[in-house]
């Protein structure tokens, strides 16, 4: 089990074999603590590794006029609101 940094250290405080030392290299909290729990304390605060997302790159093409026109259009617009009107919910 990993040892918790109490909440009452400042921050940059590290445990050592010897206990709890600031940034500034101050013993805080004398303590006795072991080489395994301190490298499991460190692996602890590691960041994790994200595992990149590969994908193929989309294919773009150009909209003719015609497709331009179509989408901002507001016939375009009242046909699907008339459509939905339609439909029982």
């Amino acid at each position: 089990m990993a040892i918790k940094t109490p909440k009452w250290l400042p921050k940059g405080s590290r445990p050592t074999a010897y206990g709890w030392v600031s940034d500034r290299g101050e013993l805080l909290k004398s303590l006795r603590i072991s080489a395994e729990e301190i490298a499991e304390w460190h692996a602890e605060r590691q960041p994790k590794k994200v595992e990149m997302l590969v994908e193929a790159p989309s294919k773009q093409s150009k909209l003719s006029k015609a497709q331009v026109d179509h989408f901002h259009s507001r016939e375009s617009v009242d046909n699907v609101v008339e459509s939905n009107d339609d439909t029982d919910l």
